[in-house]
């Protein structure tokens, strides 16, 4: 769909279709079925909403070269930046945004189901000595993991 200036009320994305807005715009984009993928060529030109994400969706930003993508509520920020639209009650239950590139300078981003579960037990310890934490952690559908990040810890 395409057209300077052109507005849409509401788009559905059917079943395995694909949606691509080329400099238009629309105020809701509604993943009615599964598997559906919108494709945004000028991603800042789109301020509406998309809601209904699951599992094996996609939104594919054309003009966005990603190296974070954050979806903070109803917020993604990509690269640290909140985007021009939002997302209606986040994502299912469970199910995390993966992106990676499009190899054409563009992101992809993919609702996913959570591929790893880490968990640990509450631990004490001393000032100034260190402290053993034990983590277990579950991993499905063939992922790996390759690095964890500890945060948060006060000082």
């Amino acid at each position: 769909m395409s057209g300077s200036d052109a507005t849409f009320n509401e788009i559905d994305i059917g079943n395995n279709a694909t949606v691509e807005l080329s400099h238009a715009n629309a105020t809701v984009v509604d993943f009615k079925g599964a598997d559906g993928t919108l494709v945004l060529d000028a991603s800042a030109n789109f301020t509406g909403t998309i809601k209904d994400l699951r599992a094996g969706d996609i939104i594919d930003l054309k003009d966005v070269a990603a190296s974070s993508v954050v979806l903070d509520g109803t917020t993604l920020k990509i690269n640290g930046t909140a985007t021009s639209f939002a997302i209606a009650g986040g994502l299912p239950s469970g199910d995390t945004l993966a992106f990676k590139a499009d190899g054409h300078g563009g992101t992809v981003l993919k609702v996913a189901p959570q591929l790893l579960t880490v968990s640990t037990q509450p631990i004490a310890g001393t000032e100034s000595s260190a402290i053993l934490v034990n983590f277990s952690d579950h991993l499905d559908g063939g992922a790996t993991l390759k690095t964890v990040t500890i945060s948060g810890i006060p000082f």
